[in-house]
């Protein structure tokens, strides 16, 4: 609650859960963070619920009559000694019975009875570490704790002050508090609330950017979710406008999802609600406030953690806001606000016609493209739950370890979902950070490397391999026989760089069963020590046909990698990097991931026999960069490099390719063959790296022709349609490789354009 007004006892947030509920997941550095299950008391999108009092009946009472019930409860602690704090047993006990998540809103430390620097230093880890043995032993040690909650206004007694700005010392204190607690509670989740109206310091007044000042913000490391605390006054909607109130005001609602997202974290609304006490700074009796509030949540409904409305009527609580909306709980400070609130949250969602948040977040720093809505991108956001629903149900009923979700059109982000876990073992979430092994969604980036060194006039497509890779000068092809007594011929015509871009050029991979199969085996080439040794392998080893006579998916992408590397004169690796990754931003994209990172790395899980998902072995490189499936990269990476492709070769000022390269690269290039479509089905032909849908028909599935993609063997896929313009991507770690999921994850995304 903002200003100087008193609040009633303690406020902790509990967010309801049936049995599967929110589940505490670590998060990035130490700390665990919550996930929105499969379903929510109250049946809405996202978890929402009320502080009323600190007795149950009331917020039962609250729900019935919202015709909800609630997810979340709001109460606050006992300030007034560290007893009160460390275990607030009276508004825990209060709460028995109610199957929900506590988010606890705690001050830094008792009222008269510290300081930050106090804190700073260490005194009180003690007491933070008992509190956090205290919610294990209470059965509640997923709660959430808003710990030093509205810390930047100036009317809190462990307000920020100009000492902490200079020294650093409320943040240091907030940091010790939340490791303390994680120490002896791991599964606790740590939320930073600001007052969503202005930020000055305690006593001095002093305005000052909550976001940019590096002593206020504790740290990714530390805070799990960023909470705001939003209410109708300082400046009243209905005076000023949504504009001022929640967008161009630094702490308004807007940046604080905004900072939230750049962030990468859920954000929360642990306390909003009108205002009908003052009414000079308050709105009153507020429709407009309410149905803007009801907007944000249902349009951002992806990244808020919670939201709770703070019912504190004036005929109970005469010196507090006037936020009264209930009629079964007291006075109405606002009739025609009640009616609006009930109807809203008790009658269907409805998905608002753009996010009233769109101006804040349309240029997030951090997000790899611009986002959007889904309405202003001509999608259905309803529909598109039908895909959230599938993807989701696949991770709750463990038949998925997790999965990543991404979809853009006219280059800005429409839909980005996380699910389930990264780490089943650990439980960690799934992020859109996570970093996953794309292994085949590797090829379209060789093949890009390919064509960059076309156009700088390298090399001709049609020129033989063996001008570059003299070691394939005499590569035979087999016609009959055995591994042990092959009949060798010399080819028909000569394997050109382009038999290998499309995959004619009658290489194989070692997993199958002619005699070629045989001698990949034998010959072991995964385990070359380098490109060079790669290369020098497959060179001694037939092709299984004429090259340019039939589509043989296999490794000639790993031996435009060692092509890509003699022609350029650098290391493979150090190509895309300085070429490709580092000019397009793809800070998360390698052949290995650095050790700072392999927390937030995806396992790949095998599905056994019995359905049940176990860690595959199957994780580690050979001794060399494979272009043909070698990769990691993230979701956010993939759609930068992707929208590059879509926009003609180049993304926001940086060209990696010219716009008929990238047309060349769309074409089918097996029309010369009989059928002109690839192995796996009969209505995509192959590019120069990917595939190209030409059938509509034959395919059975929603699409677009000219389509072009790919995917990896640990169910990864993309699909770009300059048609729709749209990047779809889907993410998963699992084996053996997933090719109903994409089909399924493709027909949910078409399924949702509506324009």
């Amino acid at each position: 609650m903002s200003g100087g007004n008193q609040r009633f006892g303690i406020l902790i947030v509990v967010i309801g859960i049936l049995s599967l509920g929110w589940t505490t997941l670590s998060g990035s550095g130490s700390s665990d963070r919550p996930v929105e299950s499969a379903t929510t008391l109250s049946g809405l999108p996202w978890r929402s619920g009320s502080h009323v009092a600190n007795e149950l009946d009331k917020h039962v009472t609250f729900g019935q009559w919202r015709g909800r019930p609630n997810d979340v409860i709001n109460i606050f602690t006992d300030r007034s000694s560290w007893e009160g704090i460390t275990h607030p047993g009276w508004p825990i006990d209060n709460m028995v019975g109610f199957a929900g998540q506590l988010v606890i809103s705690q001050p830094l430390w008792p009222k008269g009875q510290g300081d930050s620097a106090a804190c700073a230093c260490g005194k009180y880890d003690d007491y933070w570490k008992s509190f956090g043995s205290w919610l294990v032993e209470k059965n509640r040690a997923d709660s959430i704790i808003r710990l030093g909650w509205e810390g930047n206004g100036d009317f809190m007694y462990w307000s920020v002050t100009d000492d902490d700005l200079r020294t650093g010392n409320w943040k240091a204190c907030w940091r010790r508090a939340a490791q303390a607690i994680k120490s002896t509670n791991p599964r606790a989740i740590l939320e930073w609330t600001i007052n969503g109206h202005g930020s000055a310091t305690y006593g001095g007044h002093k305005p000052y950017d909550v976001y940019a000042h590096p002593n206020v913000y504790p740290g990714d490391d530390v805070v799990d979710i960023v909470g705001t605390d939003s209410y109708d006054h300082y400046p009243p909607m209905n005076k000023v406008g949504w504009e001022k109130h929640s967008v161009a005001e630094n702490t308004g609602l807007c940046n604080t999802i905004s900072f939230a997202r750049r962030h990468g974290k859920k954000f929360a609304v642990g306390e909003w609600g009108i205002t009908a006490r003052d009414p000079k700074n308050g709105g009153g009796d507020d429709t407009a406030y309410v149905q803007k509030m009801y907007d944000t949540f249902v349009a951002n409904r992806d990244l808020l953690a919670y939201e709770g409305y703070y019912n504190a009527p004036l005929s109970i609580e005469p010196g507090n806001l006037g936020s009264g909306i209930c009629p079964d709980l007291g006075s109405v400070d606002g009739q025609e606000a009640s009616k609006l609130y009930q109807r809203l949250w008790s009658g269907p969602v409805v998905f608002p016609a753009s996010n009233p948040c769109q101006e804040a977040l349309s240029c997030v720093p951090g997000s790899p493209l611009p986002l959007s809505s889904p309405e202003r991108e001509g999608f259905s956001a309803q529909r598109l739950e039908r895909l959230h629903t599938y993807i989701r149900q696949l991770a709750d009923g463990k038949q998925r370890s997790g999965a990543v979700t991404m979809i853009a059109r006219h280059g800005r982000i429409v839909d980005w979902q996380t699910y389930g876990y990264r780490d089943l073992e650990k439980k960690l979430p799934m992020e859109k950070d996570t970093i996953c092994r794309i292994y085949s969604m590797s090829k379209v980036i060789t093949s890009v490397a390919v064509l960059m060194l076309m156009e700088e006039g390298r090399f001709e497509l049609n020129e033989p391999v063996s001008l570059y890779l003299p070691e394939f000068k005499d590569v035979k092809v087999l016609v009959g026989g055995t591994a042990d007594q092959p009949q060798l011929v010399d080819p028909k015509r000569h394997l050109s760089i382009k038999h290998l871009l499309t995959h004619t050029s009658g290489m194989v991979y070692p997993d199958g069963s002619s005699p070629v199969h045989e001698l990949y085996r034998r010959a072991r080439p995964m385990e070359a020590a380098s490109l060079a040794d790669f290369s020098a392998r497959i060179a001694r080893l037939p092709l299984i046909t004429h090259p340019g006579d039939a589509f043989n998916y296999g490794v000639s992408t790993d031996i435009l990698g060692a092509l890509v590397e003699r022609v350029s004169g650098e290391k493979f690796d150090e190509f895309l990097r300085t070429r490709i990754f580092e000019p397009l931003g793809m800070k998360d994209t390698f052949f290995e991931v650095p050790d700072h990172l392999h927390d937030r790395a995806a396992i790949i899980y095998a599905e056994q026999n019995d359905g049940t998902l176990k860690p595959s072995p199957r994780r580690g490189q050979g001794g060399f960069p494979s272009g043909g499936g070698g990769l990691y990269s993230t979701t956010g990476d993939y759609v930068r490099f992707a929208q590059m492709l879509l926009n003609g070769g180049q993304l926001q000022g940086v060209r990696i390719l010219g716009r008929k390269t990238v047309e060349l690269m769309f074409a089918n290039h097996l029309n010369h063959m009989d059928p002109q479509t690839v192995s796996m089905n009969d209505f995509e032909g192959f590019g120069l790296g990917g595939a190209v849908r030409l059938d509509l028909a034959k395919a059975s599935s929603l699409g677009s022709v000219g389509q072009f993609g790919w995917a990896g063997m640990a169910s990864t896929y993309f699909r770009i349609d300059p048609q729709e313009g749209t990047v779809a991507i889907l993410f998963m770690q699992h084996l053996p490789s997933d090719n109903e999921t994409p089909k399924r994850f493709s027909t949910l995304f078409y399924q949702a354009i509506v324009d």
